[in-house]
């Protein structure tokens, strides 16, 4: 069984955009995603994580345009992606996990959610609305800012 999830290929689209939309079912046993497991998968419309995933991570990335470092987020840029329900044992979401998921307008967050990243939710323009659970106990800088990006977002910038 993995226990990790990297950057996704073999099992997605070379292309999503020229391919459309597509879902994916990440297998049972993963634990960890990858903090770009997804990203810039525009046409990414559904996923579903199993049960036993417990963090969705980020991970360095550097912005060529500016120079200067930055996060990527594991789902940053799946324009397509609408609704997502996260798994009940999930605990952690990472720095810039949906940054720029825009048609991204609901969200079921796990009860045992113990922090959330900064601009987790930057550029997430649909989402209006997002419950914390209880037991959330560390929240970043702007992740629910979703509305719009921050001018300053530490973000990567997803492929145009």
């Amino acid at each position: 069984m993995p226990q990790y999830l990297a950057k996704c290929g073999s099992d997605l689209p070379p292309d999503p955009g020229v391919l459309g939309t597509f879902a994916v079912t990440v297998p049972l046993g993963t634990i960890r995603i990858a903090g770009d497991a997804f990203r810039d998968y525009g046409g990414l419309a559904q996923v579903t994580l199993p049960v036993t995933a417990t963090v969705i991570e980020s991970d360095a990335g550097f912005d060529a345009r500016t120079g200067t470092s930055t996060r990527v987020g594991a789902f940053s840029g799946c324009s397509s992606l609408r609704a997502i329900t996260l798994p009940p044992n999930l605990n952690e979401i990472g720095e810039c996990t949906f940054y720029q998921c825009t048609s991204l307008s609901k969200i079921t967050l796990p009860t045992n959610l113990i922090a959330i990243g900064d601009g987790a939710f930057d550029g997430c323009t649909s989402l209006s609305k997002i419950m914390l659970p209880p037991t959330l106990t560390e929240i970043g800088s702007g992740p629910s800012k979703g509305a719009r990006p921050r001018a300053r977002s530490r973000c990567h910038p997803t492929s145009p």
